[in-house]
């Protein structure tokens, strides 16, 4: 409590411990019941009673509405503090009634309960908002930043809360005033509570030529890396099958219902494109559909890969500058690796002898970190398609550094160190393009960590020297 609201607190107890001495006081003014003195004794007493019911009412005002409403983040509603005051006063009003002037408590709630019925009937509206907004705030339904569904499907986000409405932004930028009634008589959703992520769903419908687990490894692969994505929590499964078509539905996470929209168009964005990179067009769903059931994890992987090693190196840039035989040539030494989820591709401080491209799915990279209770797991990052791991120890000779391993069923292709040797011999710009791509993911990492920005002249200075150990290692 601050130093001016203990001051009126104060003043407060004060005008009242006065106005009771005199209240007291006032009683041997006149020594019967009769005549002007006792009139008089009446009208002051009447006005001491009032003034102490205004201070009273004011002093429960400052000293628990107003703190209570600052502790729950909204700012006391004037209906409130008007209505208490009301109460108080109407309290007062009966108690110089009864006990000053004689009148019979019968008279006076017949007279109240009738002003006050008419009066609730002709505000009936008002008066239903009042109930309604009082019973929202005990029942904490939303708080002033939630997005709240109600109605009949109206979203909007809730800027003030008010004793009668509440004020709002939909999802178009405009502002609505709504009743409290509308809300507290409609089912009201929150998307902000428990937990302000949201989760959203999108589906399509592949054809029926494409494998459910490619199509799965595919669309996580895309979904995953879309701006947005929180955490890059995905959930891929197929809900329904015609004879031409499966429907897959596509689950991700978003920070909140607020950026829902442009998290969506992100991924749309993102699956698109991912299917364009594989020549896999988006089947017209209809027909009769069935539900399929989800394979029990872990299964094995039963349908072969459908990306060949050249589809992979035309897909990943490290080979761009390659022709179209230099390509061939180069997929002739890949050897196809296939993982289920869970499975290490590579063990952290492994001697390396080869290097792994990604053609389809997702790897989880981490690294071992020391605790107090021991020893744990940190996860680094995920990569996908159009990826490459494990260069690094093999171009520098080094054990491996990190833990690869499967976070959805992957087909991986193997590079062998004395195949990767023959081929950056013959095309130099292959390992110039490798060692760049090397360094910088470990500059981007460094800057993830300790919040600097790129420093592109030490960046180059490490590049050149990293390609100088490199070629000194390879004997190139």
């Amino acid at each position: 409590m601050d130093k001016l609201t203990s001051r009126y607190l104060s003043v407060f107890a004060v005008s009242i411990g006065i106005l009771a001495l005199l209240y007291f006081c006032a009683d041997p003014i006149s020594l019967n019941n009769t005549g002007v003195a006792y009139q008089i004794e009446q009208v002051v007493k009447s006005i001491i009673i009032v003034l102490m019911g205004w201070i009273f009412s004011r002093f429960i005002t400052i000293a628990f509405l107003k703190p209570m409403e600052k502790r729950r983040g909204k700012a006391a509603h004037q209906v409130i503090i008007n209505f208490f005051t009301l109460l108080v006063m109407l309290c007062v009003s009966i108690f110089v009634i009864v006990v000053i002037y004689g009148q019979s408590m019968g008279w006076i709630a017949t007279t109240m309960f009738s002003a006050l019925g008419i009066l609730a009937y002709i505000e009936k509206d008002v008066v239903n908002d009042c109930v309604a907004g009082i019973m929202l705030d005990f029942k904490k339904a939303f708080d002033v930043g939630d997005w709240i569904q109600y109605g009949d499907g109206k979203l909007a986000k809730v800027v003030k809360m008010g004793i009668l409405d509440t004020e709002a932004i939909t999802i178009d930028d405009v502002s609505v005033s709504i009743g409290n009634n509308t809300l507290a008589s409609s089912i009201l959703i929150n998307y902000s509570k428990p937990n302000p992520n949201y989760w959203i769903e999108i589906s399509l419908s592949l054809g029926d030529d494409i494998s459910i687990e490619r199509a799965k490894r595919l669309l996580l692969s895309a979904a995953m890396f879309a701006d947005g994505v929180v955490d890059q929590k995905v959930v891929i499964f197929a809900s329904a099958a015609n004879d031409r078509s499966v429907t897959y539905d596509i689950k991700f996470k978003v920070e909140s219902f607020e950026n829902h929209r442009d998290t969506r168009h992100n991924v749309i964005s993102a699956v698109m494109a991912k299917l364009e990179q594989y020549d896999i067009h988006i089947a017209e769903s209809g027909g009769t559909y069935k539900i399929i059931q989800a394979p029990e994890p872990p299964a094995p992987l039963e349908t072969p890969a459908t990306t060949t090693a050249l589809d992979m190196i035309r897909l990943t840039c490290l080979f761009d500058e390659c022709s179209a035989q230099e390509k061939e040539e180069i997929a002739e030494f890949l050897q196809l690796r296939e993982y289920n989820p869970g499975d290490v591709i590579i063990e952290e401080k492994s001697i390396s002898s080869s290097m792994f491209f990604v053609a389809e799915g997702v790897v989880d990279v981490s690294e071992t970190i020391k605790t107090d209770d021991g020893e744990s797991r940190n996860h680094i990052y995920y990569i996908s398609t159009d990826s490459f791991l494990g260069e690094d120890g093999v171009l520098r000779g080094s054990p491996r550094r990190t833990r690869a391993s499967s976070f959805s069923k992957t087909v991986l292709y193997e590079l062998e160190k004395e195949h990767l040797k023959e081929i950056v011999k013959k095309h130099p710009h292959i390992l110039e393009k490798m060692t760049d791509m090397i360094v910088r993911k470990a500059h981007e990492r460094a800057m993830k960590e300790n919040q600097v920005k790129l420093d592109h002249k030490a960046h180059e200075k490490e590049k050149h020297e990293f390609l100088a150990t490199v070629k000194s290692f390879l004997e190139i």
